[in-house]
Parts: structure tokens; sequence; C-alpha cells
């Protein structure tokens, strides 16, 4: 990221490092302990000097739609950023990706999949695609597609994949590899949190019920104490502790949260619990679905009742 400053620096005309940065700091929402508006300003003051210099560039307009769902209300102009970004360059992949992962968290699975398998058509080794390709095999219950992508994203660099694989090591009744593999996946997804954390929350998630204890009051106390920016997988995490209600509950109060695993898991048939709460609705109208589907019309997996509610499966 230094060099690419730098190189606004020598050259202030220079389009595609300024686009590249907006991107970059969308990718720091995951790690950093920034807040999600602050890292929303810097994507938008880049994506808008990117597109000045240069107006044909997809890029900026992928990056400002990620950063548009990170504020309350901004998942129309979400998507109409990402339309104008397809409509600027249809190949450009990584606004198929991006678009395709933003289809999936706000419950459109079929098209978003078939975008994610467009974007790994075009570059089989974009590491965060098959994580996300290797999640949706898994919750389709296809594990050993699941495994194969999951690993091949790991080995590309993308650490988080351990805690996926994670998943099938518990389903296969190691314990012991589940825990190893989720507190290496978890290790950078929890800035802010203390040192050690990781391991607290994948003991939690797999081993007895003191561990799990554990956990719960890690988290517990560090949402009460903390009016910093949460880590995104606090909510998957609680989801993984049996906690789906608390989930939703932290998800909607706390609209900072980079939301993308726990939407994911949200439209999964294993979130089908939390579709049931009954703080279901009250979550779907505070993050703006309902405006969304209104617009575009219902996701997959619901359709509208004769009171103008949203039914979801």
């Amino acid at each position: 990221m230094n060099l690419l400053k730098e190189l606004t620096r020598l050259d202030p005309n220079f389009a595609r490092a300024y686009s590249r940065l907006a991107a970059l700091y969308v990718l720091l929402a995951t790690s950093s302990e920034e807040s999600l508006r602050f890292l929303q300003d810097k994507v938008a003051a880049n994506a808008r000097q990117a597109s000045v210099l240069d107006p044909t560039l997809a890029e900026p307009y992928a990056a400002l739609g990620v950063a548009l769902s990170w504020v309350s209300g901004g998942l129309v102009a979400q998507r109409q950023s990402f339309e104008r970004a397809l409509a600027l360059d249809g190949d450009d992949v990584t606004t198929i990706f991006w678009y395709g992962l933003t289809l999936q968290r706000t419950g459109y699975r079929e098209r978003g999949t078939t975008l994610i398998d467009r974007a790994l058509e075009m570059d089989p080794m974009l590491p965060n695609a098959l994580r996300w390709r290797g999640i949706l095999y898994f919750h389709a219950g296809d594990t050993a597609n699941a495994e194969l992508l999951l690993k091949r994203s790991r080995d590309l660099g993308m650490k988080w994949a351990d805690g996926e694989l994670a998943y099938i090591a518990n389903a296969r009744g190691d314990t012991s590899a589940a825990i190893q593999l989720s507190a290496s996946g978890l290790a950078t997804q929890l800035p802010g949190m203390p040192p050690g954390s990781n391991v607290v929350l994948a003991e939690g998630i797999y081993g007895d019920s003191d561990a799990r204890a554990r956990a719960l009051a890690l988290i517990d106390d560090f949402v009460s104490k903390s009016d910093q920016p949460l880590p995104g997988m606090i909510t998957v995490i609680l989801f993984l502790l049996g906690e789906p209600a608390e989930a939703l509950a932290v998800q909607r109060k706390r609209q900072d949260l980079n939301s993308n695993d726990f939407l994911g898991l949200l439209w999964s048939p294993q979130g089908k619990v939390m579709r049931e709460l009954p703080e279901f609705q009250p979550f779907l109208r505070d993050f703006g679905l309902i405006a969304l589907w209104d617009q575009y019309g219902p996701p997959d997996l619901c359709k509208k009742n004769e009171q103008g509610d949203y039914v979801c499966e």
C-alpha cells in the first residue's frame, strides 16, 4: 500500500494506482482495527480520484460498491455501483467476484454463485474466490469439492480458509484438528481482541461446555467494553457457539461489522435457524435488505406474503 501511495505522489495522474488503493482499503476491512467508516472514506476518496482520471475503469466502482455496504441503507447504492462497474468492463475479474459475493450476502445465492464461478474461470488461482466457492460447496453438502478448493485457497496464502477446513475436520470427528485449524484461521481475523483469543474461541467452538463458557465470556466482555469496531467473525463465532439469536442481535446492533461471512452463513442451509427467529424480520429492515429486495425483487429463499412481509424459508 505504501508503494501505491508513493506512486500517486510521484504521478498524481496515475489512475490505476488510486484504483488499486481503493481496492486495498476494501481488503483492510477484514483485519484492520480502523473503523469501517474510516475505511469507507478512504475507498471513496481513492475511487473518486481514479474515476476522475480514467472514467473507463471498473475497479473503482467495484471497490466503492463493497464499501457502500458498510453503512446503514447502502445496499441499493451498492448494487447500482456494481452495475456501473460491469457496464464499464464486463470482464473485470475483481468486479465479477465482488459482485458475486455481494449477491450472495444479500440473498441472491444462485446468481452470486454463477458470478463466483465465472471469476474462477477467468482466474482459477484467485484465493478468496476459491475460499468462497469452497464455503458454498460445504454449505451444499459437497465436502470433497469444499476441501479441495479450501486447501487450494490456503496454499495460495488465504490462511482464513483454515476456519472452514475446521468445519470439515469436525464433521469427520477430528476435534483436535478442528480446534487447530480454527485457531489458525482466526489468528488474523480478530483485530483488537486480546492475544490468544483465537485459541480460546476455537476451543469454545469445538471443545467441551467449559471451553464454550470461556469463549462466550471472552466475547461478552470484549463486546460490552469495546467502542471500537468489532471483528466481523464475532457473529459467525457466536452462531458456531450455539447462540444464533445473539449473533443476529450483535450484527443488527453493530452495523460497523464486516458482515460477509455472517451473511454467507445466514443464507446457507445451516442459517435456517436464524431465519426462523423473531429477530430476523427487524434485522432485515434495519440492515436495508427489505429496501433492496423491494427494488430488485425477492431473493432466492424469500417471497412476499399478503401482508407485504418477506417470508424466508
